[in-house]
């Protein structure tokens, strides 16, 4: 039925994503290829989000990928209860940058916005409209992986902390 076709239909576009990336062991570097071959993907299939978005996840291909994710993030030293969270960021900056183009909602010229918005009109004057949301997408992902990389420091800084005090206390 319908389901079927769709869950296909998400299935063929996850097995275009390159989760193999995620298993390099620079995690970072992993994470931040793997994000720009899902985004490639959905880029490729835009109106499939609205189909699979909010369906639950039940094909082997998304389940992988997600599983997959979350091994590396693991690996990473991330701790497991942020590994989801930061699985649903990852998909809401992913998703949500190939469904729309934020900056074709500003169909006018910059200066068709001076008089009322001004402000509005010089970030537009100075934007590249071609690349804005592409740059902004790169802009996001290194925003959210150098969150990331402090995270997962602070977490082994935690446990290494943890473990010098545990030591001490041994007889």
């Amino acid at each position: 039925g319908q389901d079927e076709i769709i869950d296909l239909v998400h299935d063929l576009i996850d097995r275009e994503i390159d989760t193999a990336t995620l298993a390099n062991p620079d995690w970072r570097q992993g994470l931040d290829a793997f994000a720009r071959s899902y985004r490639q993907a959905f880029l490729r299939h835009p109106h499939a989000i609205a189909l699979v978005a909010r369906r639950p996840i039940l094909n082997h291909a998304t389940l992988n990928l997600y599983d997959s994710a979350a091994a590396a993030l693991g690996r990473a030293g991330l701790p497991p209860a942020d590994v989801m969270p930061v699985i649903a960021i990852l998909d809401y900056l992913v998703l949500g940058s190939t469904v729309e183009t934020f900056i074709g909602g500003f169909a006018a010229a910059p200066e068709e916005y001076r008089t009322r918005y001004p402000d509005l009109a010089s970030a537009l004057a100075a934007t590249d409209r071609a690349t804005v949301d592409d740059d902004a997408f790169e802009l996001a992902l290194d925003l959210m992986l150098n969150d990331l990389e402090g995270r997962v420091s602070r977490s082994a800084t935690g446990r290494s902390r943890k473990r010098r005090a545990a030591s001490r206390m041994a007889p």
